[in-house]
């Protein structure tokens, strides 16, 4: 698929200073203005909730939390980065709400505020991404390039999950993009606040196996998407390194993730009882015609099982922040 880019001119305005004495170079304080960044969510009160007829997939801040704040010199496409700081939260371990705290270094009349989860971290000179979820290289986001010019913008890189249990939703922490702009009335008084909202949805797949799978090793569940008009395969939900736009709310727009392959990693037994359930999270995929269909495949121990067609009977479209469910019954 050709690769899409909305490219980002963004410019490093503030770097810490030092100064010499005359046996060692120390680091001045980082300076700026101490602030409370007060955040609410848009349909939901946790930070990973996803809808889901009426009910609600909830989860919890940690004890522990950071969150990035990022100050542009304007709105539009061409804004340029004015810096980037990283504000804190801490507290019990499952509160469902979190205050951060940090020192913003955006002055007193910033043109524009957006705030993002989870944090950026800068691991090179000038270059920022979210941390490393998977001890392996995996990261969400990443190099967001504050030098300036065509190589500054921020990718985005969703790779295959590996669920390890039967309805394990530890991997959704690492996939909670969140963002939002933040109200900068109160900017003066030290005072922040932002509304965030989901940036991906969730297909969760209900797996029901027959007997004779029972106790084998579910591998992974893959989906080919397929167009009506000429049974096609595509790609699910898109292909191709494309790049994320910071400027834009939402940062993620269709198109602007790398879905590493079209499945779902596992790596647990066929329960006993015959039934499993395994989630992806990912960027919304495109709409759906009537007639379009997916063929979803399961492997187990190493072989794939006959392909499984779910055909669209209307229309259908994917929300950030919703939960859908997929039923499969797997021979």
């Amino acid at each position: 698929m050709k690769k899409s880019f909305v490219i980002i001119a963004a410019a490093l305005a503030a770097m810490v200073s030092c100064q010499k004495n005359s046996q060692v170079t120390q680091p001045q304080p980082k300076e700026g203005i101490p602030m409370t960044l007060t955040v609410s969510f848009d349909g939901a009160d946790s930070k990973v909730a996803f809808a889901q007829d009426g009910s609600v997939l909830k989860g919890s801040w940690e004890a522990t939390e950071s969150i990035s704040v990022v100050t542009l010199d304007g709105s539009g496409a061409f804004a340029n980065i004015v810096n980037i700081d990283n504000f804190t939260s801490t507290g019990a371990a499952g509160r469902k709400s979190a205050t951060f705290t940090g020192t913003f270094t955006g002055g007193e009349s910033p043109a524009f505020v957006y705030v993002l989860y989870p944090a950026l971290e800068e691991y090179s000179t000038n270059k920022y991404r979210t941390p490393d979820w998977s001890g392996a290289g995996n990261y969400v986001l990443s190099d967001l390039n504050l030098s300036g010019g065509s190589d500054s913008y921020l990718a985005s890189a969703f790779l295959p999950t590996t669920q390890a249990s039967d309805e394990d939703l530890a991997h959704f922490n690492n996939y909670c993009v969140m963002t939002g702009v933040a109200d900068i009335s109160d900017i003066k008084a030290g005072t922040l606040t932002a509304t965030l909202s989901h940036q991906l949805c969730v297909l969760k797949f209900n797996l029901t196996f027959d007997d004779s799978l029972k106790g084998k090793s579910l591998d992974c569940v893959s989906i080919g998407s397929y167009d009506s008009s000429d049974n096609v395969l595509n790609y699910f939900p898109r292909g191709g390194w494309e790049y994320a736009n910071l400027i834009a709310v939402p940062i993620l727009a269709n198109g602007s993730s790398y879905l590493g392959a079209n499945w779902i990693n596992c790596s647990f037994a066929v329960p006993a009882s015959g039934t499993a359930t395994v989630y992806l999270p990912l960027l919304p995929p495109d709409d759906f015609a009537a007639g379009d269909y997916w063929d979803c495949i399961v492997t187990i121990n190493g072989e794939q099982r006959p392909s499984i067609k779910k055909t669209f009977t209307s229309a259908t479209s994917f929300d950030r922040g919703k939960m859908y469910t997929i039923n499969l019954a797997v021979n």
